[in-house]
């Protein structure tokens, strides 16, 4: 097993997650939805590109809008090499084929509307073959972004070369922000980079709270800036990608409050969208697809919501082939009975009854 931090794979994904964020005013809706507070840091460095991006180009409601996160897609993308660094990025994008692109685009568009089509199916309307206009026609996504999907594969190579251009505008943009929070950034990245080299598996474990089963052979670490609260897990073939935020391992304890544990089990069984998630676990393993298409929500909110019910190690995620899936940790629900029965001498009171 090779666990190793990846500062130029994570600073690419972060860097777009920014672009997206800052999109029309995308983080504030995206925080007050689940109910995160803002970092100060964060805020201020959307704020600062939402002043210095112009997103005018074509397809940008497909390329930025807080449901579709398209360009963050062109980031977790499987062409994406390990060494891949933000000075080269844009190019990474420049030298993508049309049908590299499209691919993309599409495995988005099939997770965005909920869909399930297998991949070989999405690489075959890559390719030409198959019927594109039919799939954007019955995918359910508001009509502007289905007709900016239109636009997009009727002329990808200048859809892309629009993109690509906004990107090469934006990432000296994101290198301000850098160098402004170096502080807060390298600080962190230092952190996770020792503690991963040191020890590996054993550190991972501790930062996740055990949440993620960490049995690929080949593991990248990356953080968070931007979405500082979160932790994201990306499956690209044997690869595994683990984001953390920089601020994630304080959410928990802040979450925890010093109280006990079944405090935090409380507070995501009394979420409606997070019990019927646990609900739907208790039949058996389920990955994000799945979960969104049952409880008929975006796979970006499934995301949102796994970042608490990880914490709370009421979950955990584990790579199957493909994909990642999510277990009902049981256990942890039982401890959470334990707690009731030990704190309201519940096995004692029986006859009372």
């Amino acid at each position: 097993m090779k666990i190793a931090f990846n500062q130029g794979l994570s600073r690419v994904h972060d860097a777009m997650e920014g672009l997206v964020l800052s999109y029309q005013d995308n983080y504030k809706q995206v925080y007050k939805d689940y109910s995160f507070t803002v970092s100060k840091n964060a805020a201020e460095a959307l704020g600062f590109i939402q002043d210095h991006v112009d997103f005018a180009i074509p397809c940008r409601e497909l390329f930025f809008s807080r449901d579709r996160e398209a360009a963050v897609s062109f980031a977790r993308s499987r062409f994406i090499p390990e060494d891949i660094t933000v000075d080269a990025f844009a190019d990474h994008l420049a030298e993508l084929t049309d049908e590299q692109a499209r691919l993309i685009m599409l495995i988005n568009l099939n997770d965005a509307a909920k869909q399930s089509l297998d991949h070989e199916v999405l690489v075959r309307l890559s390719r030409g073959e198959g019927d594109v206009v039919a799939f954007i026609r019955q995918i359910t996504l508001p009509p502007a972004v289905k007709w900016e999907a239109m636009e997009f594969f009727d002329d990808t190579r200048g859809a892309m070369q629009a993109f690509v251009g906004l990107v090469k505008r934006y990432l000296p943009v994101y290198k301000q922000v850098l160098d402004t929070y170096k502080n807060a950034i390298e600080g962190f990245e230092t952190y996770v980079s020792q503690g991963v080299g040191a020890d590996g598996k054993r550190f991972l474990n501790r930062v996740v709270r055990d949440a993620i089963e960490l049995e690929s052979e080949n593991i990248s670490v990356g953080i968070l800036f931007f979405r500082s609260r979160s932790l994201t897990c990306v499956t690209i073939d044997d690869k595994l990608r683990v984001f953390i935020g920089t601020e994630y391992e304080d959410t928990v304890k802040q979450a925890l409050g010093g109280e006990d544990i079944s405090m935090l089990i409380f507070k995501n069984l009394a979420d409606k969208t997070r019990f019927q998630i646990l609900n739907l676990l208790k039949s058996g393993d389920l990955y994000g697809q799945e979960i969104a298409e049952k409880v008929g929500i975006t796979l970006a909110t499934v995301s949102y919501h796994m970042s608490f019910l990880l914490a709370a190690n009421l979950v955990r995620l584990e790579k199957i082939g493909q994909k990642g899936y999510y277990t009902l940790q049981k256990q942890a629900l039982k401890r959470c009975i334990a707690y009731l029965d030990t704190t309201f001498g519940l096995s004692e009171a029986k006859g009372d009854e």
